[in-house]
């Protein structure tokens, strides 16, 4: 008995813990009125700052978000911000960050050691005079899954 309720124990304890694998990792968001999913999203940390990247090849579609904080909290985006949305379409760009305008946050509302997640939101400027100029995302969200 001592036996099966320990096998039931650790059971109970593995399937409330943290997922690990990356494959469960997600990032949304849509993009004037129209859902982006990305395929297989990643987080790259690169000396303090952190780079969240969305993709999917079949559209040509890519979504990064940059931030210099490993923590949770809300990141404004905007002139005097080293936050950052980009948004590419093929060759196209539009984006809220330090010197190319636009406006935005990120909001990361949960970090651990292999996980970290939230929502995003902003209005984008093109980059190479392309149309539309501006561009709305909303509803972003993500959680990345790190090993």
């Amino acid at each position: 008995m001592r036996y099966l309720t320990a096998a039931l124990f650790a059971v109970a304890v593995a399937a409330c813990g943290d997922s690990t694998s990356p494959e469960d990792s997600f990032l949304t968001m849509t993009v004037d009125g129209a859902p982006f999913t990305a395929v297989s999203p990643t987080l790259v940390i690169a000396g303090p700052v952190l780079f969240v990247t969305g993709t999917d090849p079949g559209t040509d579609t890519e979504v990064v978000l940059a931030f210099d904080n490993f923590g949770t909290g809300t990141y404004e985006v905007g002139a005097s911000s080293a936050t950052a949305i980009t948004y590419t379409v093929g060759t196209d760009e539009w984006e809220a960050a330090f010197g190319s305008g636009g406006t935005g946050s990120v909001n990361v509302s949960r970090v651990t050691s292999i996980r970290v997640a939230g929502t995003f939101a902003g209005q984008l400027v093109a980059q190479s005079g392309q149309m539309p100029d501006t561009v709305s995302v909303t509803n972003g969200s993500f959680e990345i899954i790190y090993e």
